[in-house]
């Protein structure tokens, strides 16, 4: 696999959602060039951290089949293992998934504080057609049943929050959270 085709954690290739990657035809073509930029498909695959021993694993294979001016996209994922990371992790803008293939279980925050006054969690199951939203504030990790991939459709609105991990320190901004694990 060539290096264009590979998504780092470190942040030399990953775009959130409304912030912009290059763009090397812009201004070399007309107005409708430029619209067409709003409707590309790109193929970006995540992989793993150094501190967990998967650096070189995928983990997530993510196409853009359509990016809007605001920010919202509608995208392709294909996970190939579970969240790496232990801790929860929140999304910049609020989306919506529909499960197209085998499913995933999601532990979440139910809200409440158990017995040691840590976040409670819950798990739940999300099988094939699941469809759900989940606003930008929700803390959650996916886990796949039995390591075997799952594959979503997913439509996020546009950016309002930052994204990140709920660690015991706190929350974590994603650059500094995989920069600490060597992502």
């Amino acid at each position: 696999m060539n290096d264009e085709n590979k998504t780092s954690l470190r942040g030399q290739h990953f775009y959130q959602p409304g912030e912009s990657g290059p763009k090397s035809n812009e201004g070399t073509r007309g107005p409708l060039w430029r619209w067409l930029g709003h409707l590309f498909l790109k193929r970006d695959v995540i992989y793993g951290c150094e501190l967990n021993g998967n650096k070189d694993t995928a983990y997530l294979t993510r196409w853009t089949l359509w990016q809007g001016p605001k920010g919202q996209q509608l995208l392709l994922h294909i996970f190939h293992t579970s969240d790496h990371a232990r801790e929860l992790h929140n999304h910049p803008w609020d989306f919506w998934s529909l499960i197209l293939w085998r499913g995933y279980w999601e532990r979440s925050q139910t809200g409440l504080l158990d017995s040691d006054g840590e976040p409670e969690t819950v798990l739940k199951w999300f099988g094939p057609l699941s469809f759900r939203f989940c606003p930008a504030h929700h803390a959650h990790r996916v886990i796949l049943d039995q390591g075997k991939r799952a594959i979503t459709l997913v439509w996020t609105g546009p950016k309002k929050a930052a994204w990140g991990f709920f660690t015991s320190k706190g929350w974590l901004y994603w650059k500094d959270y995989f920069r600490e694990r060597k992502c």
